[in-house]
């Protein structure tokens, strides 16, 4: 199991730097090196134990969005049959949820990828962005 730190007094495991460590192996092809790793994180994606967030990534979106970017890391078709149909229903029921300019946009942009638009948080994010184009700080 990937964990963080050598602090034994703070909490060693995320969500997020799970899926990252995951799309690192497997952007090398080394990807089965982490079977606990990966077993845990389609768990937490299966019981929606991400959606409080992370000891690191506050937002359950964050977890989401790293997820799609595991699934375009990856060449391995058995991990993509079984994690993009989840990460499908998963990102649909976050559509409408309350977010700030970030979590919005990753939304977005997972839904975007595995090929659904997501036109509700899409015109919630719109009002959001400045004058200047720049946007509130998120996160």
């Amino acid at each position: 199991m990937t964990q963080v730190y050598f602090d034994h007094s703070r909490p060693r495991i995320d969500t997020g730097i799970c899926v990252n460590t995951l799309s690192f192996f497997y952007s090398w092809g080394r990807g089965r090196d982490l079977p606990k790793t990966l077993s845990w994180v389609l768990e937490v994606l299966r019981d929606r134990s991400y959606i409080p967030g992370g000891t690191r990534y506050y937002e359950p979106d964050c977890f989401l969005f790293f997820l799609s970017r595991l699934l375009r890391f990856s060449s391995d078709s058995e991990l993509n049959a079984t994690l993009e149909p989840l990460l499908r229903e998963r990102v649909q029921e976050r559509f409408g949820v309350k977010g700030d300019s970030i979590a919005l946009a990753m939304r977005i942009i997972t839904a975007d990828f595995l090929g659904i638009r997501d036109e509700v948080d899409f015109q919630a994010l719109l009002p959001l962005q400045r004058d200047d184009g720049g946007w509130e700080i998120g996160w």
